[in-house]
């Protein structure tokens, strides 16, 4: 797909940092590292060498994919078009970083684990003077929680997550920590699930979503009308 894994040691820094407006130039991977693959994503064996490069590197503006610089280049520009594009046809941003992501699977037997992102941060990139510059930064819009992932654990698993309606925040946004923490406390009793602390950024599509808790809201109103009140009713 056209998303981009980033390298980061701590979300709630990065979420911070966003928030207070910073803006960030996505680079590519370190040379020589090895590289660990599970499913869609992409870790590195952490030490205190890479830990200290990637501090570095955020001091300096810098975020880090698991690509080589040709790859990042081309899946920067790729973002930035279809995010513009996404703007011009409809109006509505689909360009996202998402921080965070719930591990879990279908029924107690599936081999296969699914991912669903947690928080999901507005953002833009921005094409920096001539040249391959090309800079993240948050949009000014709201941050939210993946509220469709909500709405399935409800539904399918009856697994309500309640401490996210408002967010929680700190003293410079989101605080992701406690996001998260509320998460893992809520599916600490189904094996194999779990939080895990990834950070992509890529396309999201909320407009079904939105349509549909548009029709919730609306109820009373939209049932006068025989199409809606089948849609809300199941005809």
């Amino acid at each position: 797909g056209k998303s981009i894994q980033l390298m980061c040691n701590d979300l709630g820094i990065l979420e911070d940092a966003l928030t207070a407006k910073e803006e960030f130039k996505i680079v590519e991977f370190f040379d020589g590292r090895k590289k660990e693959f599970e499913n869609n994503f992409i870790s590195i064996a952490k030490d205190d060498d890479i830990d200290e490069l990637l501090d570095h590197e955020f001091q300096n503006k810098r975020l880090r994919t698991f690509m080589g610089k040709t790859e990042t280049e081309n899946k920067i520009r790729a973002l930035y078009r279809a995010a513009r594009a996404s703007l011009e046809e409809n109006g509505s941003n689909t360009l996202y970083l998402a921080l965070g992501f719930l591990k879990w699977y279908e029924t107690k037997v599936s081999e296969k684990a699914l991912y669903a992102p947690l928080v999901l941060l507005p953002l833009e990139i921005v094409h920096k003077s001539a040249g391959q510059n090309f800079i993240i930064r948050e949009r000014d819009e709201e941050p939210q929680f993946n509220i469709t992932l909500l709405e399935k654990l409800r539904g399918e698993f009856n697994l309500v997550i309640n401490g996210l309606d408002p967010l929680p925040i700190d003293g410079s946004g989101l605080d992701i920590k406690k996001i998260f923490a509320t998460v893992r406390q809520a599916i600490k009793n189904k094996k194999r699930w779990d939080v895990v602390d990834y950070a992509f950024i890529g396309q999201f599509s909320f407009t079904q979503y939105i349509m549909w808790n548009d029709i919730r809201q609306r109820s009373e109103e939209l049932s006068k009308n025989k199409i809606v009140k089948g849609l809300i009713d199941g005809v």
